[in-house]
C-alpha cells in the first residue's frame, strides 16, 4: 500500500478523517504531494538517509508538537 492508498483509506473512515498526518517518504512526485495536501496531510517531510538524521527528523517533529495547539 503506497502512502496515497493509506490516505485514502483512512479519510474514508469518518471517525479517523481529521487524524493529523505526516507522510514521510523516500520519494514523492509533485502530483503526490499536491493530492496528499488535498487529503489534509500536515506535512511531507523526505525521509532521512542516515539513523542520526532520522533522529534529527523525529527530535524536529516532537519540537512540532510541543508548540502547535490544537482545536478543543
Amino acid at each position: 500500500m503506497t502512502g496515497i492508498e493509506f490516505l485514502e483509506e483512512l479519510r474514508a473512515y469518518l471517525a479517523l478523517r481529521h487524524t493529523l498526518v505526516f507522510m514521510m517518504t523516500g520519494s514523492i512526485s509533485p502530483e503526490n504531494r499536491t493530492r496528499a495536501y488535498d487529503m489534509n496531510v500536515a506535512g511531507v517531510i523526505p525521509k532521512p538517509d542516515s539513523g542520526m538524521s532520522f533522529l534529527k527528523t523525529v527530535k524536529m517533529l516532537r519540537e512540532f508538537w510541543r508548540v502547535i495547539e490544537f482545536p478543543d
